[in-house]
């Protein structure tokens, strides 16, 4: 009886000890199972040794706040392109001659001899060459043997023709200041009393001359002698 008794107790035991090294392998085995399936399912960009997001490590992966920095696949900005203007040729007429014809030449040429024939040397022959042809005419002549120019006359012609001096004797100075075909009107320095040649303050006078055709005739009052000196 005893003996029974003491075999069962041995058969518990075993049994018993049988059951806890089972239910020891069991729970090994489930802890194994179950840090195999967290590591096999942690989600991309964790890392399993220390628990920190890849995205808090990563240079990359934090995007710079403004523009970014990188060229690749940047779109190249609008371009202009200048067209050239178009150029305009302008077509200047040519200037025409400023040559005398011959006749004009020899007439002035003439002129000058008979200036000249009467102790003259003519200052200008302008008028000649810019007048009309064919009409009155005038040249502003200084006494050859005078010390200086302000011994002048007015020489007047008509197609060439010497027709007749302004006036008598000379004045200080003359000048064309406007001329037509017939009319061609002088300008008379002015000089107050005791004034010297070369300095009149007196102004100045205009006596219009026109050819009559008969005859040279003066349209205003002529200054006196010695307001022209």
């Amino acid at each position: 009886m005893l003996i029974a008794r003491g075999r069962r107790h041995i058969v518990g035991t075993a049994t018993c000890l049988a059951a806890v090294a089972l239910a020891g392998c069991g729970g090994g085995s489930a802890h194994a199972t179950k840090a195999a399936a967290s590591s096999t399912t942690a989600p991309a960009g964790t890392s399993s040794s220390t628990g920190t997001s890849a995205r808090d490590v990563s240079p990359t992966a934090a995007k710079p706040h403004g523009k970014s920095t990188s060229t690749t696949g940047a779109k190249a900005g609008p371009t202009t392109s200048t067209k050239p203007k178009a150029t305009t040729t302008t077509t200047v007429p040519p200037t025409p001659p400023t040559t005398v014809p011959p006749a004009r030449t020899n007439a002035v040429a003439a002129a000058v001899q008979v200036v000249q024939g009467r102790g003259y040397t003519p200052l200008a022959t302008d008028d000649f060459s810019n007048a009309p042809p064919d009409a009155l005419h005038v040249i502003v002549a200084s006494a050859t043997n005078s010390t200086n120019t302000h011994t002048q006359q007015a020489f007047f012609f008509v197609q060439g023709r010497f027709v007749r001096t302004d006036l008598n004797n000379a004045s200080a100075t003359i000048k064309v200041a406007w001329r037509s075909a017939a009319t061609i009107a002088l300008s008379y320095a002015i000089y107050k009393p005791g004034e010297p040649i070369c300095c009149p303050t007196g102004g100045s006078m205009i006596v219009r001359y026109e050819w009559t055709g008969t005859k040279l005739v003066a349209l205003d009052p002529i200054p006196s002698s010695d307001a022209r000196r």
